[in-house]
């Protein structure tokens, strides 16, 4: 029942933005401008039944979902080892500012030269870029929030490194590691389809290149499809990701 309720709450709220969307549409008469949520469906259901279309949406998939475990896992190995170290954590702290303060496309030039004849794997290192300092921050921030009296009640009782990891550190860590993670999912959909826009390679099967052409012929109703294809699966990737963290939350705490 309380799952009924909820998609129902969410559907009423999808209708209302829908209708916001509709109306604005109607006053401006200009789909150019701002087509309509008919004309934007309409669109994606032509698009959708080409081969094409979904190969760009696995391909674009495939670099995201690389770059966000890839900067995933290197954030959590960095992080304990940050934590355990001072030294590591002074040492990334200018590599983790530089991150911050430069905007994406910055990167995205500096990685356009970098890895010319492998375009293929650049969206991929920017979205893991982006996301890597949330999740080093976020997961060495819990880290260091750890109560000091857990900590001396493990040495006290002589726990060995696996209980610790076990009972207190991840447990520690978790529920901020899930909150970054769902944040970190909307930032490497973002940074991963700006860098594919902005390189552009003709021939690169990719949801950005298919907007970046888009744009260049002013085809606005196909930029609002893709957008909506963008916004759908990084929405599926969270739920996946909130339905798998939720089984492992509940087996650890």
């Amino acid at each position: 029942m309380a799952t009924v309720k909820k998609l129902l709450k969410y559907a009423a709220i999808a209708a209302v933005w829908f209708s916001a969307w509709l109306i604005a549409s109607m006053l401006v008469k200009n789909s150019v401008i701002l087509p309509s949520p008919h004309e934007v469906l309409q669109r994606l259901f032509v698009l959708s039944s080409s081969g094409e279309f979904w190969l760009s949406i696995l391909y674009s998939i495939l670099r995201v979902v690389f770059g966000l475990i890839i900067a995933t896992a290197a954030a959590i190995l960095l992080s304990a080892a940050a934590f355990r170290f001072t030294l590591i954590r002074d040492f990334l702290k200018p590599f983790i500012t530089v991150i911050k303060a430069t905007p994406v496309v910055s990167f995205i030039f500096i990685a356009f030269v970098a890895f010319r004849g492998n375009f293929d794997s650049l969206p991929a290192f920017i979205a893991g870029l982006i996301v890597f300092p949330v999740m080093y921050e976020s997961i060495l921030a819990a880290l260091i929030a750890t109560p000091k009296e857990l900590v001396e009640v493990s040495e006290v009782f002589g726990c060995t490194f696996y209980e610790k990891l076990r009972y207190l550190w991840i447990p520690t860590a978790l529920p901020t590691f899930v909150t970054s993670e769902k944040t970190s999912i909307g930032l490497a959909w973002k940074s991963g389809v700006a860098a594919e826009s902005l390189i552009a390679i003709p021939g690169l099967l990719a949801i950005g290149t298919e907007i970046s052409e888009a744009k260049t012929w002013l085809e606005t109703t196909d930029q609002f499809a893709w957008t909506l294809v963008i916004i759908l699966l990084s929405l599926s990737i969270e739920i996946i990701f909130s339905f798998l963290a939720k089984k492992l939350t509940d087996k650890i705490l």
